[in-house]
């Protein structure tokens, strides 16, 4: 299957990358685990199941990716046939508003559950000395550098999204005149 754009590669190849970072981030939250013996009997176990906003950001992190490989499938199928427009293409042109609004939230959920991550994790790297929490990053050091880089993974993988929903907002403005306002292409004579 050929592409018809270097747009449309370019779409496809961020969408893969934030699909991949956006599996890779959901994977390691998963398996994100570690044991340590305090005075040597007592055992304590720091999951990302102990934190409900890693949990949430597993299924977000899920959703997202499969909503970018469905994308994906879309830009392979559109580029494989030939897809003729009508001459009254208002029904063409709400497609590309669907999946800009839709790219667009995904971006912010993305956004949204990454900065609530970085909400849970600063008071584990650093401490709040007027609640007397302690560093948990100094037990939990595994723990923490794994979680590091599901935070770093998830963050690009946002940022790429956000060249993808750019490109979508370039689709939806190649079907309005630049000379008219608000007004198709297709429906001036």
């Amino acid at each position: 299957m050929k592409m018809k754009t270097t747009k449309q590669k370019a779409e496809v190849l961020l969408r893969l990358s934030a699909a991949l970072l956006l599996i890779l981030a959901a994977c390691l939250t998963q398996t994100n685990m570690q044991t340590k013996v305090l005075f040597d009997i007592y055992e304590k176990r720091a999951t990302s199941k102990d934190l409900p906003v890693l949990i949430i950001g597993e299924y977000v992190f899920f959703a997202a990716a499969s909503y970018n490989l469905l994308q994906v499938m879309r830009c392979f199928s559109s580029s494989a046939q030939q897809i003729t427009v009508p001459k009254f293409a208002l029904s063409y042109s709400i497609l590309p508003w669907l999946f800009f609004i839709l790219d667009q939230a995904v971006v912010y959920m993305l956004y949204a559950i990454n900065f609530a991550e970085v909400g849970i994790a600063i008071p584990a790297l650093f401490g709040v000395d007027s609640l007397q929490w302690l560093k948990m990053c100094s037990y939990y050091t595994r723990f923490c550098c794994q979680a590091a880089g599901h935070g770093l993974c998830s963050f690009t993988a946002a940022f790429l999204l956000i060249f993808v929903a750019a490109i979508s907002a370039s689709n939806v403005l190649r079907f309005y005149s630049p000379k008219h306002f608000l007004s198709l292409k297709r429906s001036r004579k």
